[in-house]
């Protein structure tokens, strides 16, 4: 009974899609300290009328130092320091029609690869027709990364 209910929670809660991916930079690229940004960006034809992004950031006991957050269209989000604290936000105004991004930021102080990422972006609204639309993002090998440089707060 327990795994049929956690495999319950881990299926898609909204129309097609797959479970999100925890996405990993490779060894090769992560420098002993330094700052990763991972990145996606999509299209809604819609205007959203409610939207939200959850996500967080494997850090171990060992990676003391680690901070992430994230960026919708530029937009600072939350962060947090420990992988269980899962970040939350209501993406209301930040969200258009169009083109968007999405980046979440993870810095490093101690030597080691930054930890991978997982996040779900969840976005409801309607198009000219008045026809419900939702657009449901998970991080997957579609997502990008890049070496940046830490933003400050």
């Amino acid at each position: 009974m327990f795994i049929l209910l956690l495999a319950a929670l881990a299926a898609p809660a909204v129309g097609p899609g797959s479970i999100a991916e925890w996405v990993s930079v490779q060894t090769e690229d992560a420098k002993p300290t330094g700052t990763i940004v991972y990145s996606r960006t999509f299209e809604l034809d819609f205007e959203p009328e409610q939207a939200w992004l959850k996500y967080t950031v494997y850090t171990s006991a060992d990676f003391a130092g680690t901070t992430y957050r994230s960026f919708v269209n530029n937009i600072q989000g939350p962060g947090g320091t420990f992988w269980m604290d899962t970040q939350y936000t209501a993406l209301p105004g930040v969200l258009h029609k169009g083109t968007n991004a999405v980046e979440i930021e993870v810095a490093w102080v101690k030597n080691g690869v930054p930890g991978p990422m997982l996040m779900r972006l969840y976005a409801k609204g309607r198009d000219e027709d008045g026809a419900e639309k939702t657009i449901d993002i998970r991080s997957d090998s579609s997502w990008t990364y890049r070496q940046g440089e830490h933003r400050p707060l």
